[in-house]
């Protein structure tokens, strides 16, 4: 559909966090969600190949697959997401989401770093990221929220299991 190649609006935002090959420095800037800022140059038919490729970096970090069906109609329309960058090349390595009204409750999701990028600092990047745009734009009182399937590296932003009090559930459809 061509409205949804139209651009992105100024409540979703995505930001690049272009790094070096080392994953050592970064320089982030927000850019709007556009297929144009998920993959430089390209024509609204990009979303596409900018949905697949979230798909596939799920995939090669060892995440639960989603559908191709899903990725058209969700990703997108997030409130705010990053995407970590290869300074040399462009590649996108890693990225992460937040989802939710914007107003009461954020879920961050689709934490996830290509496997040969991992421990070296892009995941901080990624959360460093969420977390300004957090404190910039949640309301006091908020619900923010995640499923952890690391240990030890989402307490650095102040995140606290939940169990015995309550416990993360799913339901996963067919």
């Amino acid at each position: 559909m061509a409205s949804d190649c139209a651009g992105g609006t100024a409540q979703r935002v995505a930001v690049r966090v272009a790094v070096s090959d080392h994953v050592r420095s970064a320089a982030v800037r927000a850019v709007p969600r556009t297929p144009s800022a998920v993959l430089p140059d390209c024509a609204c038919s990009a979303r596409v190949r900018a949905n697949a490729c979230e798909l596939l970096m799920r995939e090669e970090a060892g995440m639960r697959p989603r559908s191709v069906e899903g990725a058209e109609k969700g990703l997108g329309r997030e409130l705010f997401s990053v995407l970590l960058e290869l300074e040399s090349t462009g590649e996108i390595v890693g990225m992460g989401r937040i989802v939710g009204d914007g107003g009461t409750v954020f879920h961050i999701c689709d934490m996830a770093i290509l496997p040969e990028y991992q421990r070296m600092g892009g995941g901080s990047l990624i959360m460093d990221a969420i977390m300004k745009f957090l404190d910039d734009e949640a309301p006091s009182k908020s619900y923010v929220n995640l499923m952890a399937d690391v240990d030890g590296f989402y307490e650095r932003w102040g995140f606290e299991k939940t169990a015995p009090d309550s416990k993360g559930m799913a339901f996963r459809t067919k």
